[in-house]
């Protein structure tokens, strides 16, 4: 009931204001309040702003432009030697496991290769045998299992029967000359026992005529005397003859020690020329065995297979019969399976407040952070050294890894690699109002510089 008469009578006020004179009207008339709360309105918005940008602080944000990568990065394929190409067995964007073959290369020369190097390490090592004297039967055998030409294999027997002969014809001399020697020894040591019993008996026979002489008349010891002189020259010619006969003797024992010794000279000399000749081919053999394992290896790079399980990124030889060159790229391959990074550029001006653990904010283009989110990881690695880029100049090139592929909205997007994407790293942070006064004090300095 109060509130309708306070109505009333507000609105029997208007009536009167409303028929009085226009200029005391608007002396009589009360002001309205809404102009009073306009204006505390916009003072409290002030100072509420005021206060908030003194106070308020915002984060300070390091960003830059990066695509996703797997962990490894993309493998490339290339070719070790120049070669054809005769097969290629894989497409772009096709899905290839380790070990599957991406492009074969012409092995005709490779293999040739690994034939003839195979061929001379089997002749090396036979005749690495038949310098070290092995067993003729156990070198038919090499020979016979060799697969060398029939040619080839007669010549290398006729190379070993020749080095036997060689040997036993050594062998056969010496035996020879020391068999003669031995009969002419033999025969001088005959006569020698002959000389030495003729002297015996010429000796007894003196020794007779000595005492007949003693007892014997002078006719006789006349008839005596001179049969004693003839028995005396008989032994005086005997002994000459025994001495002439012993250093025969020596001689020829002279002589066979010396064809001895020459023989074993000769059988050493001849053993150690084999040993150099087996040395010589035992490093032979060495180097042939390496060279075998570069020819294969070569062989096996004729087939270039993938290194991963992933995905064919590129094909940079599309011909059949087209030539390749060393080291020329054929093919690149995007692992799968693998822990996504992303690899991204930062300008040198931001790069001093960027440290590895740093968490970073990662907005992938391909998917709207409003609507799906964005991806949470940490700085891994900082270059060491700034890059040169034809349009930003210098950068480094920084690597986040990813926490996980779900969003901050939990949704789980499909992640390839080459993705283009946003970083952001928050550095730190400032109070607001100094965002706004920043742009004119570095204008105040640099107006205030004296050149």
């Amino acid at each position: 009931m109060s509130k309708l008469s306070a109505y009333w009578r507000y609105r029997d006020r208007r009536l009167q204001y409303e028929f009085l004179p226009a200029a005391q009207e608007i002396i009589e008339t009360p002001t309205s309040p809404l102009g009073h709360i306009v204006i505390w309105m916009t003072v409290l918005l002030l100072m509420t702003a005021g206060a908030w940008l003194y106070f308020g602080k915002l984060d300070v944000v390091v960003s830059g432009q990066g695509k996703l990568a797997s962990e490894s990065g993309t493998k490339v394929l290339q070719s070790s030697a120049p070669g054809t190409v005769v097969d290629i067995k894989v497409r772009e964007g096709q899905r290839i496991k380790k070990g599957d073959i991406v492009v074969e290369l012409d092995k005709k020369v490779a293999q040739q290769n690994v034939e003839s190097v195979e061929k001379t390490l089997a002749i090396a090592k036979i005749e690495r045998s038949i310098a070290k004297g092995v067993s003729s039967s156990i070198v038919m055998d090499d020979i016979n299992k060799s697969g060398l030409t029939e040619e080839t294999k007669q010549s290398l027997i006729e190379k070993m029967h020749a080095q036997n002969d060689i040997l036993e014809s050594r062998k056969l001399l010496s035996s020879t000359n020391l068999t003669n020697l031995q009969k002419q020894l033999s025969q001088l040591d005959s006569v020698g026992k002959d000389l030495n019993d003729m002297l015996t008996k010429d000796k007894a026979k003196e020794q007779q005529i000595n005492k007949l002489m003693e007892h014997g008349t002078p006719l006789q010891q006349m008839q005596l005397r001179s049969d004693l002189n003839s028995v005396r020259q008989n032994i005086a010619s005997l002994e000459s003859s025994l001495s002439s006969q012993k250093q025969q003797m020596t001689q020829v024992e002279s002589t066979i020690d010396n064809a001895k010794n020459q023989a074993a000279v000769s059988l050493n000399e001849l053993r150690v020329s084999n040993a150099a000749t087996a040395i010589s081919q035992d490093n032979k053999i060495i180097e042939l065995e390496n060279s075998l394992i570069r020819a294969r290896v070569a062989l096996e790079q004729t087939t270039i297979v993938a290194p991963v399980d992933g995905t064919v990124l590129s094909l940079k030889t599309n011909t059949i019969g087209g030539v390749v060159s060393a080291a020329q790229i054929i093919a690149e391959i995007t692992p799968l399976e693998e822990s996504l990074v992303v690899e991204a550029s930062l300008q040198s001006r931001d790069i001093g407040f960027v440290n590895v653990g740093q968490r970073v904010v990662v907005k992938v283009d391909a998917y709207s952070f409003q609507r799906y989110g964005y991806l949470s990881g940490t700085v891994q690695s900082i270059s060491p050294d700034a890059i040169v880029n034809d349009k930003l100049g210098l950068i480094y090139r920084i690597r986040v890894k990813l926490d996980s592929l779900k969003t901050s909205k939990n949704i789980e997007l499909k992640m390839i690699p080459g993705m283009n994407s946003v970083v952001e790293i928050t550095t730190g942070n400032r109070r607001a109002i100094e965002f706004l006064l920043d742009p004119l004090i570095s204008h105040v300095d640099g107006s205030l510089e004296v050149r």
